[in-house]
């Protein structure tokens, strides 16, 4: 058996790592180190560097929500004005709307394979193996960082099923590696393995918690990725939350700064899912969370086996680099076009006159009549983060874009296909947010199913109608119980998604779903992030 899809073979029989160097954590505690004066100088010096990486972080996925969101805004416009009820306008609009992503997508995978593969990828496997010691080349580096930004916002804009929350820890890393090396005298000191290694896991903490809003969830999630290493002490760990903090409130300043609505706010996140309160549910929802963790754990260990050996296969067939570019650029036709025409071949209108708030932009006319919209061209033609948030409001009330069971299940089929056979392409991607898209139709589904069953209509059980056993509390537990039925996390997942949903109330049934998800996953295989370190 090749030693690669193997996790039991020491030593391996290939020579894979003989490019790979170990990295010098002892070196800091020669005698020469311990001895070396420190002063209240150096360690506010030390406070003001876990600040700056914070800071830098915040500002960096401000910029690029940004940017995600004004040249999706421009496409998904541009594109419904094309279309009219004639042939040509669908077909106009369809030209240009998977034209500018493959064009996008060329770009960021140029960079990539001729720039920066060090930006390959999520970037989370390499620094779960940077944290315990093993130096990947390229994973830290000026290249790497400019084509992860720019990288992930191509991939993300030219429409591929991939998403920027994790390539925003990988970010974070690099900024945190590299604010050591500024022109400032005491900065020296923390030129080491050692105290970079603390810097990188605040920088990677920061970019979780920017792009959900989450700064202890951030902190946890480099903690949790890290293990089995011991390296974090308590000191450790306050500074990381210090980092997740400033970028956090960085954020919110720069995006609201951004937006023209001032600086009021100082929580924010590349990714908010609009929950702000849901009424405690009761304990018959407990069941229904089992039954969402249950399907999305298999679900999620279907990902996994299909995806790496989908994985193992690329690397025997797509070996030159214009294959690798080939491949990115089909992936972006044939993902567009589908999403594309999927709308027009399942055709769906609703009455927008209900529709309010922020959703009121969003949605996407496609050829219905006035004053109605197309909820799966509106689920499809926006960012992914504006999907998410469609889903919820659909089955908060009835001002939401909601749609109905069977356009769910071919949304969530288009996407978790998609997925799986996406990541892997040479682009900087990671897998966050398809996960919260998948799981949240799952739980919508289920949302239904038992609506059904019990003989009701699914508006019945809106949260405004039914606030003791509300339909979204489904559609949450299933986006955290998608992530970890294939990451395999669990603490760190579930404090980030009570942070970024801003619903403490659903604390019980998404422990229940998150952990159901993990169990079954773990029945049928490894985590994505073992199996990717094993295949590095």
């Amino acid at each position: 058996m090749d030693p690669r899809r193997s996790l039991k073979q020491y030593p391996r029989k290939d020579t894979i790592y003989t490019h790979k160097k170990s990295l010098d954590f002892q070196m800091r505690y020669a005698k020469v180190f311990l001895d070396q004066p420190k002063d209240k100088i150096d360690s506010f010096c030390e406070f003001i560097v876990y600040v700056i990486i914070g800071c830098l972080v915040g500002l960096t996925a401000a910029i690029m929500s940004n940017i995600e969101e004004k040249v999706t805004a421009f496409r998904r416009n541009q594109a419904d004005n094309l279309i009219d009820n004639s042939e040509t306008g669908l077909l106009t609009g369809w030209l240009f709307f998977s034209g500018i992503s493959v064009a996008m997508v060329l770009a960021a995978s140029v960079m990539t394979i001729y720039w920066g593969p060090g930006a390959n990828g999520s970037g989370v496997a390499e620094l779960m193996g940077y944290l315990n010691g093993i130096n990947y080349p390229k994973v830290i580096s000026f290249e790497t960082l400019v084509t992860k930004i720019f990288g992930v916002l191509g991939a993300v804009l030219g429409g591929l099923c991939v998403g920027k929350e994790g390539p925003l820890g990988h970010i974070g890393a690099i900024i945190g590696a590299t604010v050591v090396y500024f022109p400032v005298k005491r900065f020296h000191t923390y030129r080491n393995d050692h105290s970079k290694r603390n810097m990188i896991a605040a920088g990677c903490s920061a970019g979780v918690s920017a792009a959900f809003g989450a700064p202890i969830g951030g902190t946890l999630f480099a903690f949790e990725i890290s293990k089995p290493n011991v390296f974090w002490k308590f000191s450790v760990i306050w500074k990381a939350c210090i980092s997740c903090s400033f970028a956090v409130f960085t954020l919110a300043v720069v995006s609201s700064a951004m937006k023209g609505e001032g600086v009021s706010d100082v929580n924010s996140s590349v990714l908010k899912f609009g929950v702000t309160n849901i009424t405690p549910p009761t304990i018959d929802v407990l069941p229904g969370s089992i039954i969402v963790g249950a399907m999305t754990g298999v679900l999620g260990a279907g990902f996994v086996a299909v995806n790496s050996n989908l994985g193992l296969l690329r690397k025997k067939i797509i070996t030159k680099n214009w294959q690798k570019l080939a491949e990115a650029a089909f992936f972006s036709f044939l993902t567009t076009s589908t999403f594309y025409w999927l709308p027009y071949i399942f055709q769906e209108c609703k009455s927008s006159v209900l529709i309010t708030g922020n959703d009121k932009e969003i949605i996407v006319n496609y050829s219905c009549p006035e004053n109605n919209f197309n909820p799966l061209a509106t689920m499809f033609f926006n960012t992914e983060g504006d999907a998410i948030r469609s889903l919820i409001s659909g089955f908060e009330g009835p001002n939401g874009v909601n749609a109905s069971g069977g356009y769910l299940v071919l949304f969530a089929a288009a996407w978790y296909f998609f997925t799986i056979v996406t990541y892997g392409v040479w682009v900087p991607a990671g897998l966050f947010l398809p996960g919260i898209i998948i799981g949240c139709a799952v739980g919508g589904l289920y949302a239904e199913l038992q609506a059904w069953i019990l003989g009701n209509s699914i508006e019945q059980s809106y949260s405004g109608l039914n606030p003791k056993n509300p339909a979204v509390t489904f559609v949450l537990v299933g986006a955290g119980a998608m992530l970890s039925a294939y990451t395999r996390l669990t603490f760190s997942l579930l404090v980030i998604m009570l942070e970024t949903t801003s619903s403490i109330n659903i604390f019980l049934p998404m422990t229940f779903g998150i952990f159901t998800a993990r169990i079954v996953g773990n029945v049928f295989t490894n985590s994505l992030y073992d199996r990717a370190m094993r295949a590095k």
